[in-house]
């Protein structure tokens, strides 16, 4: 006499889906909130950073976000005084709270100061610090080192030689003190953009230069050791005004630069050196409008992503745009992602898109095509290939061009000095809206277990179900454990998005 059995292909063993979460989002208010970086948790969740008018202790304040991996709120708080703060940057510690640098108008010696704000891991204050002179300063990078001391990068007008110096220093992570300060520049503006961590806890230091007789703005790159004294420098020129917005070592001990340059229009510039810090190659790339870099990353692959807003292509006014790039300089892809108005991303250094624990995309920027009014954070979470399920994304094709660029040895001048002071932070709780413009749930990761492989039509099998993400399917997993007898010969059972067949050949 035959009987009926179905082969379980799953299990004994656990199945296993990689699921890639994508959404677009707007976070605020009626006011404005404006979305100035994004940081990436061990937890797996995201802080958001913005600046805001809707909460605080008065004018525009820095708010703090953070959220789980769908982008739903778990708390937001605000930092600020009576007058305006805006961030800079944001980055978890290495004991498990967080750091952030900005700029503030209420604290401080003069016009604006530099503003740290040291928080335990929910957000709430621990020390907060401003640093300057009686003129302007501004912070816009932050970076903690292998001793667990911080670097912190912006502007300086206080001191130095010029209208505006590059302004770095290494301050103490438990009180703020300033251990070493340097200012980097000459009789014009100089401006920092990034600073990248080398071994040893050297320092690559990029941003953008006018003090160079006969130029506008070039790009400028200089190595510094871990004292803050100078390797080498180098000004990265041509006959156009350059900008530059992200810098990273190469595999082999060079580095590539990220940044725009004006001819008719803003494009998109990469620019290849070797180690001694002079040019390999260097490209243009033109879609039509202008093309703005705000930001760049080194990816998990070994290829690069640039995010911008333009004009060149999306949706209405500006999008924001997210490049990708071999090594190279050859574009693998590029999509736009926003509404019918404006999104763009606050134009100051900031990290304004990482790379998640999936190899998918986290942006954070700004828009006033969606939210509750004024300007919203933009919450952007893509696939590994930028998508957002096309839902205000679009894609397009860039033209690459040769560049004739210049690397000469800088006349930068360096100098030390600016004071500190403690600032009388108020911290205040911000419940603002989170309005999900589009997202894909996460695909099942399925995990069932059992005894055998293969039963009769008339026994009963105990599962268990290790499913993550909701499974669906006729319900007869659901549960931590279920009884189950096959029922026709040749029928598929669907389960969590896999099949368990019946067949006809028992015995």
């Amino acid at each position: 006499m035959y009987k009926i059995f179905f082969i379980l292909f799953f299990a004994c063993f656990s199945f296993n889906l990689l699921a890639q979460t994508v959404f677009e989002r707007a976070l605020g208010g009626t006011g404005n909130d404006s979305g100035y970086g994004v940081s990436l948790l061990p937890d797996g969740n995201y802080l958001v950073l913005a600046s805001t008018t809707n909460s605080g202790a008065g004018g525009q304040d820095i708010s703090l976000t953070k959220t789980n991996a769908n982008g739903e709120i778990l708390w937001s708080k605000t930092y600020g005084g009576s007058s305006d703060e805006y961030p800079g940057m944001v980055i978890p510690t290495n004991d498990g709270g967080l750091v952030i640098v900005g700029t503030t108008y209420s604290f401080g010696s003069g016009d604006r100061d530099i503003y740290v704000i040291r928080t335990d891991a929910a957000g709430n204050l621990q020390w907060s610090k401003v640093y300057g002179g009686n003129y302007t300063e501004r912070g816009f990078v932050i970076r903690q080192l292998l001793d667990g001391n911080f670097i912190v990068g912006g502007s300086e007008q206080s001191n130095g030689a010029g209208q505006y110096d590059v302004f770095i220093m290494k301050i103490n992570a438990n009180n703020g003190s300033i251990i070493w300060s340097r200012n980097i520049g000459g009789s014009l503006s100089d401006t920092l953009t990034d600073i990248v961590l080398l071994d040893g806890d050297e320092l690559l230091v990029s941003g953008s230069t006018s003090s160079t007789i006969g130029s506008d703005y070039d790009f400028y790159v200089a190595r510094l050791n871990a004292s803050g004294n100078l390797i080498w420098h180098k000004q990265i020129r041509t006959d156009e005004q350059e900008h530059l917005f992200g810098i990273f070592p190469t595999t082999d001990g060079g580095y590539l630069c990220f940044g725009h340059i004006f001819l008719t229009t803003w494009d998109i510039l990469a620019v290849k050196l070797n180690s001694a810090g002079n040019i390999v190659w260097a490209n243009r790339y033109d879609a039509g409008g202008s093309d703005y870099v705000n930001d760049a990353i080194q990816t998990t692959d070994g290829n690069y992503v640039t995010s911008c807003f333009t004009t060149s292509a999306g949706n209405g006014g500006n999008d924001i745009l997210l490049v990708k790039f071999a090594p190279d300089g050859n574009v693998i892809w590029a999509k736009t992602y926003g509404g019918a108005g404006d999104e763009n991303d606050p134009f100051m250094p900031g990290s304004m898109v990482q790379q998640t624990a999936d190899s998918g995309f986290l942006i954070g920027a700004q828009t006033n095509s969606f939210g509750s009014g004024g300007m919203d954070i933009y919450l952007i979470k893509t696939d590994d290939n930028g998508n957002t399920n096309n839902c205000y994304q679009t894609e397009f094709n860039y033209n690459a061009y040769n560049l004739d660029v210049m690397s000469v040895t800088s006349d930068l001048d360096f100098s030390a000095g600016t004071i500190a002071s403690n600032a009388n932070t108020v911290v205040a709780n911000y419940n603002m809206t989170n309005q999900l413009i589009c997202t894909i749930a996460p695909l099942p990761t399925a995990a069932f277990t059992a005894p055998i492989t293969q039963t009769c039509v008339d026994n009963c099998l105990s599962f268990t179900d290790q499913s993550t993400n909701n499974p669906t399917g006729n319900g007869l997993l659901r549960g931590n454990t279920q009884h189950f007898i096959c029922p026709k010969p040749k029928q598929h059972l669907l389960l969590a998005g896999r099949h368990l067949q019946c067949a006809a050949n028992c015995k």
